[in-house]
């Protein structure tokens, strides 16, 4: 007759049958997290491109242009306003330059918000960080250049936690960024706790093409 209870094969082989779904149910958890990460990094570095895009096909209207084509002209982050990110979360907000004068250095620019080129549904599990000198002011007209190729469009990046960051995009597609010549990038880091693994978009100054790569966290 058998005894009552459970023998210590079966035992064992219960706790290894509990351990195996539990490896599965986070293994499962783990991809799943991986695949958000990946998407929500995709739709900003998508967002930014359109920003781009559409920044090639208009330019501000310049009034009274210099005759010295040695000036230049700096968008400081205070034209932007008491922007705040939606929910106090995170948001990329566009601004159109759309008009200039310089006889009035004090606000030398017109801002118009575009609101139907906003980006603010990013899942709240997805922590956006920033590296790369920020600070600065924009370089509306580069040396030489007025009145070519001025800022267009102004991706204002605004994330819990952190200062904006401004993103200028020429009408050739190029990208500002703040702190002029003197900054060389701008990496957007996309991360998720407890996942070992980030994504980064690279935005090199003064360069027409940027791009998102993956790393593993050491």
């Amino acid at each position: 007759m058998r005894k009552k209870g459970f023998s210590m094969i079966e035992i064992l082989v219960g706790i290894a049958i509990i351990a195996l779904v539990v490896g599965l149910a986070l293994m499962g958890s783990t991809n799943n997290k991986r695949t958000i990460l990946r998407a929500e990094a995709e739709k900003i570095f998508k967002f930014l491109k359109t920003v781009q895009v559409n920044a090639t096909k208009f330019a501000p209207t310049v009034l009274n242009p210099p005759d010295n084509l040695n000036s230049n002209l700096f968008l400081r982050p205070g034209n932007f306003g008491n922007v705040r990110a939606a929910n106090g979360f995170f948001e990329i907000a566009t601004f159109r330059l759309s008009l200039v004068n310089f006889n009035s250095r004090n606000n030398p620019a017109f801002l118009q918000r575009l609101n139907d080129m906003n980006l603010s549904e990013i899942n709240r599990s997805v922590q956006i960080t920033f590296e790369g000198n920020r600070t600065g002011d924009l370089n509306i007209f580069p040396t030489n250049e007025i009145p070519n190729n001025p800022i267009s469009l102004v991706a204002c990046i605004l994330s819990m936690g952190n200062d904006p960051v401004f993103i200028g995009f020429r009408t050739d597609g190029r990208i500002v960024l703040q702190g002029g010549i003197n900054n060389s990038r701008l990496r957007i880091r996309i991360s998720m706790r407890g996942l070992n693994r980030r994504h980064f978009i690279e935005l090199p100054h003064e360069s027409i093409r940027f791009e998102i790569y993956s790393e593993q966290n050491n």
